[in-house]
């Protein structure tokens, strides 16, 4: 009896182990609630990019090491005098924050449907629409910048073989054009109120103070219940921040107003280490000033 058991048990885990492989080989990694160890997409080396493409890429990282500190809560006076000391520290390395392409792809694998739908209310500079292509998704973004819509539209115009739909408009997510009930997916990151640049348009919704900047996000949220089939996913990565000395919960506000807007909290995983080299370079300062430097996002799950 105990050998049958212990043969019954050997075959579990060498299936257990298995499955493991499958997993680590489709996604790059074993997905569990803290990614860790996420490497560069393979997709990286052939996507457009808008900081390369438009010649913001740069050379002095002084503002750029200056951005993200103010993210952080150290002082923006040190931080302009200091150098990362390496080119792309990250995200945010160039000023704007770039989605990394294996967020994109990875979450896209794990939660998007074959064949599906994939909305995307802040466009940004293009590498959700340009992973989703890659990935065989249909696609549809909004963005009310009218540089980042005219940078996108132009990558389109190279990678649109007419195999999946992609559609790209320069309008504000908080009035949808889409019907009811006709999106499978998101995947996408929110602006971080007024701390980056993303345009002059009045509709920014950085362009307000923090609680009208949460009141759009509310009205979004909304908007993108309604046009969400049952049993989609949305998946918004955010992460909170410092500004003048205050901690802003970003990521618990916008739990709130996604429920509030009738979403239902599916899950939370933490994305470690993507974000940009600055808190680990000045881990003592931050520290002295009993601050955690932040080393994670967070990427918030929601289902309707």
């Amino acid at each position: 009896m105990a050998t049958k058991k212990a043969k019954e048990y050997a075959e579990k885990l060498k299936k257990s182990r298995q499955d493991s492989q499958k997993m680590k080989d489709y996604f790059g990694l074993m997905p569990l609630s803290v990614l860790r160890g996420m490497q560069k997409s393979e997709f990286t080396k052939s996507l457009f990019f808008y900081q390369h493409e438009s010649g913001t890429s740069v050379s002095s990282l002084n503002e750029k090491i200056a951005d993200k500190m103010v993210k952080s809560g150290s002082d923006i006076k040190t931080a302009k005098t200091k150098r990362c000391g390496q080119s792309g520290c990250g995200r945010g390395a160039a000023g704007l924050s770039i989605m990394p392409a294996c967020l994109v792809e990875f979450f896209i694998k794990y939660y998007c449907p074959k064949g599906g739908l994939y909305f995307d209310p802040f466009a940004g500079q293009g590498i959700q629409m340009q992973v989703a292509k890659i990935l065989g998704v249909d696609y549809i973004g909004y963005d009310i910048s009218k540089k980042f819509m005219a940078f996108n539209n132009s990558v389109k115009d190279k990678i649109d073989d007419g195999k999946t739909r992609i559609e790209l408009f320069n309008r504000d997510s908080r009035d949808i054009h889409l019907p009811a009930n006709c999106v499978d997916f998101c995947f996408t990151s929110p602006p971080y109120w007024n701390i980056e640049d993303y345009g002059d348009e009045p509709e920014q919704l950085g362009k307000n103070t923090y609680e009208g900047f949460l009141a759009g996000m509310g009205q979004i949220a909304k908007e993108l219940y309604r046009i969400f089939k049952p049993g989609g996913y949305c998946v918004i990565n955010v992460n909170d921040f410092r500004m003048n000395g205050k901690f802003y919960n970003y990521h618990g506000h916008i739990i709130n107003l996604f429920e509030h807007a009738g979403w239902k909290q599916h899950d939370i995983w933490i994305i470690d280490s993507l974000v940009a080299c600055t808190p680990q370079i000045f881990a003592r300062d931050f520290n002295n000033k009993k601050i955690a430097p932040k080393v994670h996002e967070y990427a918030l799950v929601f289902k309707k």
